[in-house]
Formats: structure tokens, sequence, C-alpha cells
């Protein structure tokens, strides 16, 4: 009773105390601070910050907990402090903090923040959190690289620039690390950001990834080769090589224009070409074919990204503002003056909750006159193809680069993994060519159609854009992928001894699959219910030889 009469002790005093040896001591003197004022609290924050990394763990909860406190808005209203801009990065590393708890508190304040915007958007606020955090994707112990991975996604917008650095997990010996990732990329892509999906972050991380696919864990390989038939549609595309053709103003126009229509016909997974897609249409030296191919290709991507956004907003109220101040943003550039629209331009490239409808925005100032944000006319259109070519400097519309030599090694990997001896990497590499087969079946039609066309300029073109690429048949892909399904599905498929119930989902998904190629056209179109009729019908034939064969050597045994 008496010690709680005592005065509150002072904030040098309680500096001390934070750095005593005993860890109680350095507890009490960290919830005392939870209850001081900002220019008290503000004496003792960087030895606060400091305690976030101790090696108590009750000491680091009370750390989290007290910083947490100080950052709420209602402690000092809804004028940003100094201490509360501070806090943010601060929080942002409990994030990665390998107990749960410390995670759950940090996450309460940061969520308020952003929610009364008292510091701004939090994803900007924490971005000195971020060199930190990747680091700490690459330490030795899993529970540290799993949690840095979800403190990353938890940032949102704000971590889109090291979206490779977790994306490499997908590669990770840790099956909780992989999942990780997994969650990371699905949940930024789910909250409209179509940077973070995965065609858009894997190409760049692909030759670290292939030489997993020999690795002694079945599950390990399996992860893998699902991640790279989700992640290496625009490489085995070449779409580098698109986007660097469409911009060269030396290159001729008629293969320019070929170019263009098979990156618009890749959906977002063509966004890192925007750039190069919005110089080309407003290049002088550009024929009026190759323009319109360039417009018909932003027109497909704003059309696929509005539906991405669309579906964000419906799912997540905080989309709705991202939009909101996507759009202000682009209104500036619209401005009068240079000024004015600089600044529009700055604010977009800046990380935020507005990342997921800045493209958009920008495409609708390149393609609609009367947007208010193409108000400055020829001003506001080069601003916009400015801001995004500076987005993609900046990591912001994706990657789609990657290393020499791996869209060919991409198929042969995969395809030495249909003879895995693991039943479920061997159909997780079929399921894996089957969606590259299904992506790259429109952009390979379109060059097809102008090889096989009447103009002698664009059949040209064409075999030349064809001469660069690894693949042009997708049937191939599609076939070897069937093959295996059919194996799967087959009365004679023996995986070894595995649950009745892996050995329906294995059946499920192949046969998913098979008509899912059948309804694209890339295999022969198949009745599957009679085929899983006459399936059926094999199985019970082969169990009457069985049975058969069964009393045949009973009677031998009798008659010896």
């Amino acid at each position: 009773h008496e010690h709680r009469q005592l005065a509150m002790p002072s904030s040098p005093d309680l500096v001390v105390l934070i750095s005593n040896e005993n860890w109680r001591q350095r507890k009490d003197a960290l919830e005392t601070l939870e209850r001081v004022d900002e220019r008290e609290a503000r004496v003792a924050f960087n030895r606060m910050q400091k305690t976030l990394s101790d090696g108590n763990l009750q000491v680091r909860n009370a750390s989290a907990h007290a910083m947490g406190e100080l950052s709420l808005p209602e402690v000092w209203g809804r004028v940003p402090g100094e201490f509360a801009s501070q806090a943010v990065p601060a929080l942002a590393r409990c994030l990665a903090d390998a107990d749960p708890a410390i995670r759950k508190i940090a996450k309460q304040p940061l969520r308020v923040l952003q929610a009364s915007q008292s510091v701004g958007d939090v994803s900007v606020a924490g971005q000195a959190a971020l060199p930190e955090l990747v680091e700490q994707l690459r330490d030795e112990h899993w529970r540290l690289r799993e949690t840095a991975c979800t403190a990353l996604a938890d940032m949102g917008p704000g971590c889109l620039s090291t979206t490779q650095d977790f994306a490499q997990l997908l590669g990770d010996e840790s099956a909780n690390c992989r999942q990780a990732a997994k969650k990371a990329l699905e949940k930024l892509a789910g909250e409209g950001l179509a940077a973070a999906q995965f065609w858009n972050v894997m190409p760049p991380i692909l030759k670290d990834l292939l030489p997993r696919m020999s690795h002694k864990d079945w599950r390990l390989r399996c992860s893998v080769c699902w991640a790279v038939g989700q992640g290496a549609k625009s490489v085995l595309l070449k779409a580098s090589m698109l986007a660097d053709i469409v911009s060269r103003k030396d290159q001729d126009a008629a293969v320019r224009r070929v170019a263009a229509e098979m990156l618009g016909l890749m959906g977002t997974a063509m966004m890192p070409a925007t750039a190069a897609l919005a110089g080309a249409l407003k290049d002088d030296t550009s024929t009026l074919d190759l323009r319109t191919a360039c417009f018909q290709s932003l027109a497909n991507l704003h059309k696929e990204l509005s539906a991405l956004v669309g579906r964000a907003m419906r799912n997540n109220l905080e989309a709705k503002r991202g939009v909101e101040r996507a759009q202000r943003c682009a209104y500036r550039l619209g401005g009068a003056s240079r000024s004015e629209r600089k600044h529009g331009t700055d604010l977009m490239v800046t990380p935020g909750v507005h990342q997921l409808a800045t493209v958009p925005e920008l495409l609708r100032i390149l393609l609609d006159p009367t947007s208010p944000g193409a108000a400055a006319g020829i001003d506001s259109e080069y601003d916009a193809i400015d801001t995004l070519q500076a987005m993609g400097k900046a990591g912001l519309l994706g990657r789609f680069d990657a290393s020499p030599g791996v869209a060919e090694d991409v198929l042969l990997e995969l395809q030495k993994r249909l003879q895995d001896q693991a039943w479920n990497v061997a159909l997780s590499s079929a399921e894996a060519l089957a969606a590259l087969a299904i992506g790259l079946q429109a952009p390979l039609n379109c060059l097809k159609a102008h090889q096989e066309g009447k103009s002698p300029k664009m059949q040209a073109a064409a075999k030349h854009v064809a001469s660069q690429l690894p693949i042009l048949q997708t049937s191939e892909i599609a076939e070897q992928a069937a093959r295996q399904m059919r194996v799967v599905q087959s009365p004679d498929w023996e995986p070894g001894p595995i649950p009745d119930a892996d050995k329906k989902l294995a059946n499920e998904l192949a046969r998913s699959s098979l008509l899912l190629l059948s309804e694209k056209g890339l295999i022969e179109r198949l009745d599957l219910d009679k085929e899983a009729e006459m399936l059926e019908n094999r199985k019970r034939l082969a169990a009457l030889r069985e049975q058969h064969a069964g009393r045949g050597r009973g009677r031998g045994r009798k008659g010896r």
C-alpha cells in the first residue's frame, strides 16, 4: 500500500531503471512509462526502442505494450506527435517478434493509427523498418523468417518493393515459411495490389527456385512446382523482350505491333510493361496500327485492374480509402502548373494505400482525355507516362525480367518432375504445366494468327518474334500434363500406401485440370462423365480379373 502512494519516477529515473540489470526493474519501468505524457516519454524513447529486442520475453512484452499505448490517438488527439511517428517503425518491427503475444500487442495500435490517420498512412510511416525485416528473412531460425514475412505483408502497400525478398521463401526448407510466403502474396493481391500477384513477382527469382525442384524433401519439390506454374508465364513468353521491342524506336513498326498485341493478352501479367506500352502510344514515330495495338493493350489492362480493385473494395474497407486517395493524386496531374502536377507524381510514387488504384488512374488519363487528370492535355499524358516509369524503377509495377536461359530451364525441370517418384510432385508438375499452357494460349494464338495471316509484312514480323521464343505450341505442354493426369485417373494407378482421401483428392485434381484443358481446346474435348464411367467399368473389370485369378490359384494349390 505504501508503495502505491510513492510519486511516479521522473523520466531520467525511468531511463536508468529501463537499463537496470534486473529484468523485473526494466519491466516495471516500462509499465510506468505507459502512463506518462508525450513530453516525458520522448526522454526515454530511444531506450524504449532498444528494449524491444531485450532478451527477456516479459520485458519485450512490456516494451511493445508501452509503445502501443503511447501511440494511440486518444492520448494526444488527432494531431500526430513526433513520438507517434517514430513509434510506428518500432511497432512494425514488433510484428516480426518470435512471440505471438508481442505481435498481437503491436497490431492493435497500428490498426488504430491507420484508421484514425493520426500519423498519416502507417505503411509509409513504417518504411524505416523495412531493411531490418528484409534482413530477418535470411535469419538461420525458421520462426524468425516466418514472422518477418508475415510482418512485411501486414505493412500492405508499404512492402511492395520487398516482394521478391519474401517470395524467396517459397523455396524455403521450412514448410511454415513457404506457407507464410504464399499467404503473404495472396493477402497483398487480395488487397488489390496487382504488383504482388505471383506472375509479377516470381520471374526474377526463378533461377534461385529451380534447383529446389531436386531437393530430397518431396513437399518442397511440390511447393516449388506449384510456384513455378503460377509465376513463369511471362518468362516463357519472354515478356521482358517483348516490352523492349515495343519501346525501341529503331525496331520495325510491325514487329513492335506484334509484341504490343501479345503483351495485351497476358492479363495483369503485362503490368511491368505498362510504361513501355504508354511510351509507344505517345511516340511520334509510332504508326497508327502500333498506337492502336498499344491503346487496346492498355485498355485491356485497365479493365483487368479495375476488376481486381473492385473485388478488393468489396472485401476491404481500407481499399475504398486507397481508391479515393489515388483519384485525388491523379486529379493533380490535370493541374495547370508544373509544380502541382509534379506534386501529384511524387505522391503516386510514394508507397501507400493508394497504390492499389494508382495504375488504373494513370491509365485513365492516357485512355480518356475527358478525365479530370487529363485536363492539362499532352502535359498530363506525359506526366502520367513519367509516373509509370518511376513506379517501374521503384518496383511498384512488379518485374518480369529473368536470367538468360531460365525460360528453357523452367520447361525442362517441370518435364523432369513428371517422372518424379513421389506422385504428389508428378501431379503438381502436371498442374503447373497445365496452368502455363492455359496462360500462354491467348498470346501465342495471336502470334500464330499473324503467321498465318494474309499480310506478308505481319507474317515476317510474327516470324521474327517467334524465332526468339522458347515454345510456340501450347498443345504440346498441355498434352504432357494431360498424360500424367490420365495416369492418376487410371484404375491401374498405384501411388503406394496413401489414405483413400488423398487418392480421391488426386483424382479430383486431375479430373478438374483435364476438364479445364479440354474447355480451352488444348486437348481433345472429352466427356469426362462418360470417361469416369468408363474408368469405373475398367476398375470393376480389373477387380473381377483379380478375383478370377485368385480362384485359379486356389484350385491350383488344391490340385497339388
